[in-house]
């Protein structure tokens, strides 16, 4: 088998990831710029992602802050439609094109207003 040459991918840092990043080097004291670190500055593994992420969706229901569960996954297809809505095409998250339009594009969704 042939190997492939290095495939390099640049990935757009948008103003709001700009912010992000800048509010995350704020509150850390290390240099670990995963969103949701865990006490050892890194990121969490799969199941315990998942476990902190059912405790905070328990909590904000608690705290009335939503009206319902959703998932993490949930917000990376929020967030292609957005991306499609702003700027007119859906991001590249799949090398097949049609497969992120099946799994990602929630455009036949009706708008909610936040929370």
């Amino acid at each position: 088998m042939k190997p492939r040459g290095e495939v390099i991918e640049p990935i757009e840092i948008t103003s709001a990831l700009t912010d992000l990043i800048t509010r995350l080097r704020a509150v850390r004291k290390n240099d670990c710029l995963c969103v949701f670190s865990n006490r050892y500055a890194t990121h969490y593994p799969p199941a315990r992602f998942k476990t902190e992420w059912s405790k905070l969706m328990s909590k904000a229901l608690e705290l009335k802050k939503i009206a319902r569960r959703f998932t993490f996954r949930d917000l990376r297809a929020y967030y292609a439609t957005r991306h499609k809505t702003e700027r007119g095409a859906l991001p590249d998250l799949h090398a097949n094109p049609a497969t992120t339009a099946r799994v990602y594009d929630q455009t036949r969704i009706i708008k909610r207003k936040g929370v």
